[in-house]
C-alpha cells in the first residue's frame, strides 16, 4: 500500500458514511408520500472536524553530551537537537509539551520556531497560537542550566516531547 492511502480511504468511507446517515435522516424525517411525489429538493448537510494535533520526531538527539567546560559555564547548548514535523487541525493552534526524563537540569530555555519559553526542571509548554496546517517542520533549540553536582559525561536526551491541540 503506498503511503497516505490508508489515510485516502478513512476520509473516502467517512464521507460515505455521512452522505449514508443523511439520506436516512432525510427518509425518516419526511412525511409518508412526500419523498415519493417530490422531484426536486435541498439537503443541508454540516461536519464538524476534531481538533487533532499529531507531533512526529524527524529527527531527536540521543545523549546530551556535558563538558568540563559546560560544568564551569553552568549550562550547555543543544542547537536544533529535536526536529519535528507538526500537523494540526486545530484553528486555535497547538501546545508542544516538555516532560524531563532525569534530573539534568534545573532550567531549560527552548526555541521552537520562533516561540521561546524558560521552563523549570519539572518541565513545561510553548504555545502556538494560531499555526494549522499539516507537515510543519520545525527545529528547537535547547539551552540546559546545569543542576548542581552534574559531572561531564554523555547523558540520555533530557526531555520527551509531545503535542496537543488547543
Amino acid at each position: 500500500m503506498k503511503p497516505g492511502s490508508g489515510r485516502r480511504i478513512a476520509v473516502a468511507n467517512r464521507r460515505w458514511r455521512v452522505a449514508g446517515i443523511a439520506a436516512c435522516t432525510v427518509a425518516l424525517l419526511a412525511p409518508p408520500g412526500v419523498l415519493a411525489q417530490s422531484r426536486s429538493g435541498a439537503l443541508a448537510v454540516s461536519a464538524t472536524v476534531v481538533a487533532a494535533t499529531r507531533a512526529e520526531i524527524v529527527s531527536q538527539a540521543s545523549v546530551l553530551v556535558v563538558t568540563a567546560d559546560d560544568v564551569r559555564r553552568g549550562y550547555v547548548d543543544a542547537p536544533a537537537a529535536s526536529r519535528l514535523m507538526v500537523t494540526s487541525t486545530s484553528r486555535a493552534g497547538y501546545r508542544v509539551h516538555l516532560h524531563p526524563r532525569i534530573g539534568l537540569f534545573r532550567a531549560v530555555d527552548v526555541r521552537l520556531g520562533g516561540l521561546q519559553a524558560r521552563l523549570g526542571s519539572d518541565g513545561g509548554a510553548l504555545t502556538a497560537i494560531g499555526r494549522v496546517g499539516r507537515h510543519q517542520t520545525v527545529d528547537v533549540d535547547y539551552r540546559f542550566e546545569l543542576a548542581a553536582g552534574v559531572a561531564p559525561g554523555h547523558y540520555p536526551w533530557p526531555l520527551v516531547l509531545d503535542a496537543r491541540p488547543l
